[in-house]
């Protein structure tokens, strides 16, 4: 039975391992080697879904417009001026499931 596998979050995932070794290594450091590795997936399963090294890093920075434009949509929201921060800084807190790291952090801040 063949595997089945979410193409969004397939992207998803390589996106976000393109933004790990970017920030680890540089821009110049972004290869698809090494950000196949970084995903844990096979040269050619991240070729499979990018054609291009730049077809790539596009995707990776329509990954973050869509998380600057979800923080932005906090300032526009009747809350107090802290609440706005946390909801903003809360963003960038990786999880999972949405739930996970966030809240812990949500609770302690709190």
């Amino acid at each position: 039975m063949p595997k089945i596998v979410n193409h969004d979050e397939r992207k998803a995932q390589i996106a976000k391992a393109t933004w790990i070794v970017i920030a680890r290594d540089g821009l110049g450091g972004a290869s698809v080697r090494s950000i196949a590795k970084e995903a844990n997936l096979s040269l050619g399963a991240v070729r499979h879904y990018f054609n291009t090294q730049d077809e790539l890093l596009e995707f990776a920075m329509q990954l973050v417009r869509q998380v600057t434009e979800r923080i932005l949509e906090h300032t526009e929201k009747p809350l107090p001026p802290k609440e706005i921060a946390l909801n903003m800084l809360m963003e960038l807190i990786p999880s999972d499931n949405g739930i996970g790291n966030a809240s812990m952090v949500r609770i302690y801040i709190l």
